[in-house]
């Protein structure tokens, strides 16, 4: 039995969390902000980090989701997935 994933239903913000994906696995952290910025979605740990080292670091930034969409869709456990993996550097070798 095939399982649907729940998207989000702007096809953009799906499109820029597909990219956020691929950030992880060329060594990119992603942040997700909700349509207010000042809610912080996915990536908390690194704006911390950023912060406490205070060191310039690149980010893959998706701004602009609906926090309900966010919350009801698959992406907070597949980039949740993807961090850990960033964080142990356990991506394939096929960078």
């Amino acid at each position: 039995m095939e399982r649907h994933r729940k998207k989000l239903s702007n096809s953009e913000h799906e499109r820029m969390l597909e990219g956020a994906v691929a950030a992880y696995a060329t060594g990119t952290p992603v942040v997700v902000l909700a349509k207010d910025e000042s809610v912080i979605l996915h990536g908390e740990d690194t704006l911390q980090s950023i912060a406490r080292l205070n060191l310039p670091l690149e980010a893959f930034v998706v701004t602009g989701v609906d926090v309900d969409e966010w919350n009801a869709s698959d992406w907070p456990g597949i980039l949740e997935a993807g961090r850990l993996l960033f964080v142990q550097n356990k991506w394939p070798d096929e960078r």
